[in-house]
């Protein structure tokens, strides 16, 4: 296990300064200092800081273009289009995540992963260095997950905004995938990342998210110089319009990191001007009375664990156990 580990370590240090930014449909995405951030981003309105993006690098994921194979049923071209930018500080890292739907649909279930729901993501390495290790991966089907990878799918709504998440990686002592699921005070408190569902209009909404960078691939160390730096990113937007059973689904780079066919990472690119890792502060949607009232009775998340796969198009749910080779 500590040899695996520090394999890992080894591709924290993979800089690029010299990214180009602008294009929108490359497998990069630039990742530019922020400012003027509100201390809580869970106050229901988009940040004024994203207002300004001209000239800017963003990811855009329309159908047919980007439709994970064999998950394509979108009808127009409303249906579905997201647009995805990145910003960051020392503290960590801030996305906004813009979906255009012509039909919002409720999950079915806590596991509906399918149900309008943004499905990303994040490892502390970079794409090439997992799709060349020969020690990375947790060798889950013929995935490209490793033992830092992190996948959030974070439901839109559509009644009543979602009251949280769920969560997957690989846990260490269970040797094996595991999903959870979050509210977003458990998300807070546990993990440091806040996440805003924002109802722009009847048929656009976003997601804001802070994602600290202790947590960020299961945590970056403190000092760790963010400039130039390159950390891997994938994933997109599962659809359903209440006439499929399936999900329709948009995919960044093609497919996800559960597909082994050819390397669907992508990068953020952090640009200069972020500086090194710093102290995370203690932030939190509440306040710390309240935070503290809340917590109090958090459930035990071993508690809340589904072994196995956060499903994936066209793969079904089922326990396994990875062990670690020395």
């Amino acid at each position: 296990m500590v040899r695996a580990m520090a394999f890992v370590a080894v591709f924290l240090v993979s800089l690029s300064y010299g990214q180009t930014c602008g294009d929108a449909y490359d497998g990069n995405l630039c990742v530019y200092p922020a400012v003027g951030f509100p201390a809580n981003i869970r106050d229901g309105a988009v940040s004024d800081f994203w207002s300004n993006w001209s000239g800017k690098d963003y990811i855009e994921m329309i159908a047919p273009s980007d439709c994970y194979p064999g998950r394509c049923g979108f009808v127009g071209t409303d249906d579905a289009v997201i647009t995805i930018k990145a910003a960051a500080t020392s503290e960590g890292l801030y996305m906004l995540s813009e979906v255009k739907d012509n039909t919002w649909v409720d999950k079915a279930s806590a596991e509906d992963w399918g149900a309008d729901a943004i499905d990303f993501y994040f490892d502390a390495m970079d794409a090439n260095a997992i799709w060349t290790c020969t020690g990375c991966l947790i060798g889950l089907y013929d995935s490209k997950l490793t033992y830092t990878t992190q996948q959030f799918q974070v439901w839109m709504g559509a009644s009543a905004p979602p009251t949280g998440c769920r969560m997957a990686y690989y846990d260490e002592n269970l040797w094996s995938w595991q999903t959870i699921g979050l509210d977003w005070v458990q998300l807070s408190v546990l993990h440091g990342i806040d996440i805003d569902i924002i109802s722009i209009d009847a048929t656009r909404k976003a997601q804001e998210w802070f994602f600290p960078w202790s947590k960020f691939g299961k945590g970056l160390a403190q000092g760790t110089m963010l400039d130039g730096l390159k950390l891997a990113f994938s994933g997109g937007y599962n659809d359903k319009d209440g006439d499929n059973t399936d999900p329709d689904c948009l995919r960044w780079l093609g497919k996800d990191p559960w597909a082994g066919d050819a390397n669907y990472w992508g990068d953020f690119v952090i640009q200069p001007g972020v500086g090194s890792v710093g102290v995370i502060p203690t932030n939190a949607p509440l306040s710390k009375a309240s935070r503290g009232k809340e917590t109090a009775g958090l459930y035990s998340l071993a508690d809340k664990r589904i072994t196995g796969r956060m499903s994936a198009p066209g793969v079904a749910v089922r326990p396994s156990r990875i062990v670690m080779m020395p």
